[in-house]
């Protein structure tokens, strides 16, 4: 079966399958990690590719992709398993999308992109349950940058390790992560109920080994 998503769109799965196993990812998770890497681009005056950019309920979706993840999944997998060369990318754009789906649960991405004007602007159709409305880059607006400004910041400028403890996402140094101990895990385990505490939640370890939380 053909592939309807461009090769460019699909290196850019590639990259991130070199970094991740893909299957680790929702289809959510992808769609929103195409959705920043592009809308970064365009904030950076780079490079960038709305093409086939839908509004949906759950928030921007690129429906090409999406009909070939839930049609053509095989093929796509097989695809971004093959790419072998080196990838046309912008790795910081790339690197920070990518931070910020590991960072956010499913929903919280959805309600992230739902604060862009980019997609607010589509809402009557949405409710009123029309498909395939198309969005573009006339309807982004400052608001929108300042939004990408703020979260392209949210990645550590060092080394670190994400911890998935039910609905909260751990921030480390890899240092701090590797020095945690079993009562450090309990202790983050209690707290991953914690809805005073947003995601991404960073911690340090203080020179005594308590855990530090910001």
């Amino acid at each position: 079966m053909t592939i309807n998503t461009s090769k460019s769109r699909l290196n850019k799965i590639a990259w991130l399958n070199k970094q991740k196993a893909v299957d680790n990812f929702s289809k959510l998770q992808l769609q929103k990690f195409l959705f920043f890497y592009e809308m970064f681009q365009y904030a950076d005056e780079k490079e960038y590719d709305f093409y086939s950019l839908k509004a949906y309920k759950n928030g921007p979706v690129f429906s090409n992709f999406y009909g070939d993840t839930v049609y053509r999944e095989d093929e796509v997998k097989n695809y971004i398993s093959s790419v072998e060369d080196v990838i046309d990318i912008d790795e910081e754009n790339a690197r920070v999308s990518k931070f910020l789906i590991e960072t956010m649960t499913d929903s919280e991405l959805s309600k992230l992109t739902h604060e862009f004007n980019m997609w607010k602007v589509h809402q009557k159709q949405i409710v009123q349950n029309i498909k395939q409305i198309p969005m573009n880059e006339e309807d982004i607006t400052e608001e929108d940058k300042e939004i990408l400004s703020f979260i392209k910041v949210s990645e550590p400028d060092y080394d670190y390790q994400i911890l998935k403890l039910g609905e909260k996402r751990f921030v480390f140094s890899k240092d701090d992560f590797n020095q945690l101990s079993d009562e450090h895990l309990e202790l983050l385990d209690s707290l991953s109920n914690s809805e005073e505490l947003i995601n991404p939640v960073y911690v340090e370890l203080d020179s005594d080994g308590r855990l530090l939380i910001d």
